[in-house]
């Protein structure tokens, strides 16, 4: 059963990681005609809760930099919005999974031999 669940988090994980992404990711794009050149940057492109990812993003007051990061079983998922950073709160608990160093990852069960 609990090897069941843990497919079926993976699985769903698998499918919302390629049904979310939202414009161009994983590459610098720049606004066009920008008198501020705006540009944002995501390394593990876009909404990938299984990896941690670090976005670059720039504004009129400068270019800023985030990682992917944990609050207890909380990831928030940084990623781009075609110029604009944005960012996701995923609880990974539901998913059979734990939340760490920036990612969702499977839960580490130990059996008793």
């Amino acid at each position: 059963m609990k090897k069941r669940v843990i497919i079926s988090a993976f699985l769903f994980l698998i499918l919302l990681t390629a049904c979310s992404s939202a414009g161009p990711v994983g590459k610098a794009i720049a606004k066009e005609g920008s008198s501020v050149n705006e540009y944002c940057f995501d390394d593990d492109n876009g909404k990938e809760s299984m990896k941690e990812g670090y976005l670059v993003y720039k504004t009129m007051f400068g270019k800023k930099g985030v990682h992917d990061k944990c609050t207890g079983e909380i990831l928030t998922e940084n990623y781009c919005d075609g110029f604009e950073k944005k960012s996701l709160a995923i609880n990974c608990t539901p998913f059979g999974m734990e939340c760490q160093k920036g990612a969702c990852t499977p839960l580490q069960v130990y059996r008793k031999n």
